[in-house]
């Protein structure tokens, strides 16, 4: 068996082995998981509801604040606001809302009082009861009905279609949908590079700490031990990200499941209620409103939003990038790894290598804005940015040749680094006590011995 393949069996094996792989492979999807359906449940959690108690001085607003399912509002009349400062939270109020003398045309800002936060969403919900119940009487000043105005009110649902270059054929589109794809692809890539590419660089420095290198390096050429070392890590980090991707999706898929489960018929019925008014438009309005936030409508809305992607293209991309770019930081990080004696020097030697890869990650967040842009165009083709910025323009879709184009460079790339780290790794990995400079790492890879 030829040497490259010993080597990469072998950091396989060890990895795996390790308790440390299956607790991370295992507890992340859990993670995952968690956010997706801990929102969900946290609406089946009941909150306590806030009591407010109001001291209108206007007289606007006097039995006009609606409770809600969280917030109730009391009215005390009679009272100096001074007076009603210092009993409100012994008479069991969360709040009191000072609401000052005004007008409906010349208004002035309540006060909130309150010995804990209410919170932003309850604050809000505050603020639009106030500015809902002035806002109708100012309609109704102008003799203007308000649910009337409501019903005429137009609501649209942007459709979007691409089409070929010479217009005859024509497709749906959903931006959304190709910005989720593209960061998550973008984001998993980032993630994976820094976390196993490390990786390959701690091995390389403990084992050249620990001397083994020497026992290695004597049955086996550096080239073929760094090669071995990289393809072996990058096969274990396939390995967990296949099996991330498995279990994230059945877990999600059985959380959901639970959620809807065991959620109280009643909390359904609440969430999905239409509530009812004597304006036939305005009902209409507000069914056509409901029927989007149905969760069969939802699932199916999310179906087809996923249909509107190149799913193949992107899985493709995705695994070509993700190898291609994985391999590619790690040979460099090996080489750095074979340089230095102490992870603490490592860390100052892989500073300026990551700044193209932290740069990437951030300038993609522009790009996604506008995948056809020239900084877009660039940051594809770049070799060490190309990976992340490749992967969340895809789902947008890329003309053939900058894909092709972008590919060929990662290649190349990829093949000059690996020359180039093993010329330094051959010499680095046998040197101790010695602190590397870019300038001496320059000279290992010219140097004939």
């Amino acid at each position: 068996m030829h040497p490259i393949f010993l080597v990469l069996r072998r950091e396989f094996l060890i990895r795996i082995r390790k308790k440390s792989f299956w607790v991370l492979t295992f507890v992340g999807p859990i993670l995952f998981a968690a956010l997706m359906i801990v929102p969900s449940l946290l609406m089946m959690v009941s909150i306590d509801t806030k009591k407010i108690l109001v001291l209108d001085e206007s007289g606007l607003f006097t039995n006009a604040l609606k409770d809600k399912d969280k917030i109730t509002f009391d009215f005390s009349t009679g009272k100096a606001v001074e007076e009603v400062k210092k009993n409100f939270t012994k008479e069991g109020y969360d709040a009191l809302l000072f609401i000052p003398k005004m007008t409906v045309e010349k208004t002035e800002n309540p006060l909130l009082y309150s010995e804990n936060s209410l919170g932003f969403t309850a604050e809000e919900e505050i603020v639009n009861n106030l500015e809902n119940e002035i806002k109708d009487r100012r309609l109704h000043s102008a003799g203007i009905d308000p649910k009337k105005l409501e019903s005429l009110e137009p609501h649209f649902s942007l459709g979007t279609k691409e089409i070929s270059e010479t217009g005859d054929a024509e497709k749906d589109k959903n931006t959304a949908a190709a910005t989720a794809a593209g960061y998550a692809g973008g984001f998993m890539i980032y993630m994976f590079i820094f976390l196993y590419g490390a990786m390959v660089m701690r091995g390389v420095v403990e084992e050249k700490t620990n001397r083994i290198v020497e026992i290695i390096v004597s049955s086996v050429k550096p080239f073929h031990l760094m090669m071995g070392k990289v393809l072996g890590i990058s096969a274990v980090a396939l390995l967990q990200l296949v099996m991330w991707v498995v279990f994230s999706f059945g877990l999600s898929t059985a959380g959901a499941a639970a959620v809807g489960f065991f959620m109280p018929q009643e909390k359904m019925t609440a969430m999905t209620s239409i509530p009812k008014t004597n304006d036939v438009q305005l009902n209409k309005t507000i069914e056509e409103q409901s029927k989007k936030s149905d969760p069969n409508n939802v699932l199916s809305e999310v179906t087809k939003a996923i249909d509107t992607i190149n799913l193949p293209l992107i899985i493709g991309g995705f695994l070509f990038y993700f190898i291609g770019g994985y391999l590619l930081y790690a040979g460099i990080f090996a080489a750095i790894g074979s340089a230095v004696d102490t992870e603490v020097d490592a860390q100052q030697l892989m500073g300026p290598v990551s700044i193209p890869l932290v740069l990437g990650f951030i300038l993609s967040q522009m790009v996604i804005q506008n995948p056809d842009s020239g900084l877009g165009i660039a940051l594809s083709l770049f070799p060490l940015t190309s990976p992340i910025t490749m992967v969340m323009r895809l789902p947008f879709g890329v003309p053939v040749w900058e894909l092709v184009t972008s590919m060929v460079i990662l290649v190349a790339f990829f093949v000059g680094s690996i020359w180039l780290s093993g010329r330094i790794f051959r010499v680095g990995i046998l040197l101790y006590g010695k602190k590397p400079t870019w300038k001496k790492m320059l000279v290992w890879v010219f140097s004939k011995n």
